[in-house]
């Protein structure tokens, strides 16, 4: 089944499972609810922090908007800014992608992302930053600046050319009531409820210097989110059992 939980539902499913609300008609129905405001803040904070966590291992890329931008390279220059509406990259390992100035079409030059960032790069090439070290570009990292997204390639550039990257417009982390929770199946939804309930029961009895050693080993959190990466990678979470047969 098609899932449309609202933001607003996930949070009074957790309050419920923790028993903080139990009658008929004590679901919260807005945010601005004047009851039971520390657990609301803590579900809801709960909740997003569990989407963070499955965004950043690109495990929502279902519901997610992606789209494509490229820029031209000026000759001498190694920082270009990326389109205003970027969020992220969407490959896990993003990649530059060269195309031809005339027609548009890619050349098959791909230049990857280096690991590690400027400090990596600081340590392979020292002299990165050098004005008079110029080509072809072999290496890039992303950094924000200010509010803005923007690459560094290197070498800086030696003439003009064009690069396209695939990068996320959209953010699957809700923010209002009535905000969808980013799932297609109604069964993904709940199994990542228990998931957030898992994570607020957590907060909710953990000191806050503790709260983040417990979530990273606690073992019912961790059964849980195996359970929903699976159910998200459509995958069985244990092994098939019984007969296999064959046409």
């Amino acid at each position: 089944m098609v899932a449309e939980m609202k933001y607003v539902e996930g949070v009074n499913r957790i309050l419920r499972k923790q028993g903080i609300i139990q009658g008929d008609d004590d679901a919260i129905t807005s945010f601005s609810s004047t009851q039971h405001v520390g657990a609301i803040e803590l579900a809801k904070i709960a909740i997003q922090d569990e989407v963070d966590e499955l965004a950043t291992n690109n495990l929502l890329t279902f519901a997610l908007t992606t789209s494509d931008s490229s820029f031209v390279t000026i000759v001498g220059t190694s920082v270009y800014a990326l389109a205003t509406n970027f969020l992220r990259f969407t490959e896990d390992k993003p990649c530059l992608y060269e195309l031809d100035i005339s027609t548009g079409n890619e050349t098959g030059v791909i230049i990857p992302e280096q690991q590690g960032g400027v400090e990596q790069l600081r340590k392979q090439i020292p002299q990165h930053r050098n004005t008079d070290v110029t080509g072809s570009a072999i290496s890039w990292y992303h950094y924000p600046k200010s509010g803005h997204n923007f690459i560094r390639i290197y070498p800086r550039a030696d003439a003009v050319r064009q690069y396209r990257y695939w990068y996320v417009t959209t953010n699957t982390t809700p923010t209002d009531e009535d905000h969808l929770l980013p799932f297609t199946m109604e069964r993904q939804a709940r199994m990542f409820i228990n998931v957030a309930a898992r994570r607020f029961d957590i907060m909710f009895k953990s000191g806050p210097k503790e709260v983040s050693d417990v979530i990273q080993s606690d073992p019912v959190l961790l059964g849980q989110r195996a359970s929903l990466i699976d159910a998200l990678r459509y995958k069985a979470a244990n092994k098939r059992r019984g007969r296999r047969f064959s046409a």
